[in-house]
Formats: C-alpha cells, sequence, structure tokens
C-alpha cells in the first residue's frame, strides 16, 4: 500500500546550501590565511637557528658557515603572505621574503633572497643549512589543521 511522505524545511536548507556557495571564497581565504599564518611563522623561528661563525674566506674544501652580518640581513628582512590567487573555493598564496629588501654587506647591496638561498641551499664556499626547508615540512600538518579548524568555523558560523 502506498504512503505519502511529506519532507519540510528543503526550502531552508537549500537557501543555507546556497548561501555557503557564494560565501565559499571568502571562506576559502580567511582560512588559507589562518594557514599561511602558522607557515610564515614557523618559517620565520627557523632562521633563529641558523649556525655561524665570524665571516673568513672559504675554499670548496673548506666550506663556511655564514656571518653573524648575513644572518642578521636574513632576520631582518620582511616575510609575509603574498595575495590570494584563484576563484571560487580554489585559493592559493605564497609565504615568503616579501619585496626586495637589499643589505650592505661586505661593501655591496646584496638581496635578503639571495643570502637567504646561499644558506638554505648552500654554494660553493658556504655550508648548506636547509632550516627553512624542515620548518616547511614539520609545519604542513599544524596549518591543515587550522585551515581546516577555521573553515569548520566559519561555516557553522554561517549556518547558525
Amino acid at each position: 500500500m502506498a504512503r505519502d511522505l511529506q519532507v519540510t524545511g528543503l526550502d531552508e536548507f537549500g537557501q543555507l546550501l546556497e548561501d555557503a556557495g557564494s560565501h565559499a571564497l571568502g571562506i576559502a581565504k580567511g582560512s588559507l590565511f589562518e594557514g599561511a599564518a602558522v607557515v610564515a611563522d614557523a618559517m620565520r623561528a627557523s632562521l633563529n637557528q641558523i649556525k655561524t661563525e665570524p665571516f673568513r674566506w672559504a675554499s670548496e674544501n673548506d666550506k663556511r658557515y655564514p656571518s653573524p652580518e648575513e644572518k642578521a640581513a636574513v632576520m631582518a628582512a620582511k616575510y609575509g603572505i603574498a595575495r590570494f590567487a584563484g576563484s571560487g573555493a580554489e585559493v592559493n598564496t605564497i609565504v615568503g621574503v616579501a619585496g626586495s629588501g637589499y643589505v650592505h654587506l661586505m661593501g655591496k647591496e646584496v638581496p635578503a633572497v639571495v643570502i637567504l638561498r646561499s644558506i638554505q641551499s648552500g654554494t660553493s664556499f658556504m655550508k648548506a643549512q636547509p632550516v627553512v626547508r624542515k620548518a616547511l615540512r614539520a609545519a604542513v600538518a599544524p596549518a591543515s589543521a587550522k585551515i581546516a579548524a577555521a573553515a569548520e568555523a566559519r561555516l557553522q558560523k554561517l549556518f547558525k
């Protein structure tokens, strides 16, 4: 025997889903910003782990650590989060050294980015210290968790 089934509230639920869709970009940007902040903080904190020694000339066989002045130049650089790019719920950004900050080092103007890259990857005369790379790997899980929690909180606020 056939029975009639009546469901109520579908119009309101449909409206909530439509609202969530229209707010997707804002939710994604806000959540990504919070996760990117975790990555930027981890990157900034990793710079304190750079080993230094007073400047000396080095050869290919006898590599040196960066000088305290080189570390100070990298620490003084501005770090930040780039503008968001993307559409819908897909949003991208870059965390890193902001701008083209130059520092006066050994009689030359040198970009802080170049010094950081030399420290990170090493050169023919400088030992590699991948402190930023290690920090970024370690920050992936906390940043992902922060993004998910922030998105969930924003969606909960929207649905209440």
